[in-house]
């Protein structure tokens, strides 16, 4: 108990730093093209933010751009590569469960996958998506929000849509295939899509959501005791650091909650996918 109430301490001072701190002190690196704004942007309030407010911010994210230049990292790179080409001192994380078996529950999942409701099961936190006007470009901002910090405040954090792809035709070669699955039919597909944090957040970096089937349904194909035929799986990648003085301090504080945060999405997105197959 002693211990915790140590880390809430620390965490107290380190957001009491980041309000007091001149902002260019809280960015990653002094403003650059990267930022139309360096000053903190993560919202702290005592409270569980409301769908009215949790809209209002995603809407005042439209044209703030990105924290870091690894947009996009997570696309294409298997966990090994990742870990090779992401800066030193980042940190990769990566974690699966099956939601289901054959085609309908592989689009069951995409379809929560697509419009975001990979949390809707979670009640300690959770991920809201809306559509926002840059210019004439638009834009998908998206904000995670969870009650954190020993349970004493909630934050809401700034990011935006870095990506979204469906159908993709899920390759022998690739990494996750290799770990999830024996064998791979000519039908096997592969959603994902990705947020990535923007200047203002106390992390910088980029989290995948993937589902991937591999094509086969529960009656027929190769199967084995650990992925059962026409197994459909649901995939997070997360390569993050802290951002600035403040987020490089209180990153570590933060891994604990990343990994309840992760945790969470996984059993929601079994049990949705459970719910929309009865």
């Amino acid at each position: 108990e002693a211990g915790h109430m140590r880390l809430q301490w620390l965490a107290w001072c380190a957001l009491a730093m980041a309000r007091a701190m001149p902002a260019p002190l809280l960015t990653a690196s002094s403003p650059s093209p990267l930022s139309s704004s360096p000053r903190l942007l993560t919202v702290f309030s005592v409270t569980k933010p409301t769908v009215d407010e949790l809209q209002t911010f995603a809407s005042s994210l439209s044209g703030r751009l990105f924290n870091h230049k690894h947009v996009g990292i997570t696309r294409t790179q298997s966990f090994d590569d990742a870990c090779m080409s992401c800066p030193q001192g980042w940190t990769v994380i990566s974690r699966s469960t099956c939601v289901g078996q054959g085609r309908g529950a592989y689009e069951r999942a995409r379809e929560l996958l697509s419009s975001w409701r990979v949390m809707e099961q979670v009640g300690w936190a959770g991920i809201l998506s809306q559509q926002t006007r840059s210019g004439k470009e638009k834009e998908t901002s998206v904000v995670t929000y969870a009650r954190c910090y020993g349970g004493l405040v909630w934050v809401r954090n700034p990011c935006r849509q870095a990506y979204h792809e469906v159908d993709l035709r899920l390759k022998e070669d690739m990494r996750d295939s290799k770990v999830l699955f024996p064998k791979l039919s000519s039908r096997a597909r592969m959603s994902q899509v990705a947020y990535s944090t923007l200047r203002g957040h106390l992390i910088q970096g980029e989290e995948r959501l993937a589902v991937l089937w591999d094509g086969y349904e529960p009656s027929r194909g190769p199967s084995s005791d650990s992925s059962p035929q026409g197994s459909v799986y649901f995939a997070i990648r997360s390569v993050s650091a802290g951002s600035g003085p403040v987020g490089s301090l209180l990153f570590p504080l933060m891994r604990p909650m990343q990994e309840r945060f992760f945790t969470s999405q996984l059993n929601s997105m079994r049990t949705s996918v459970s719910q929309l197959s009865k």
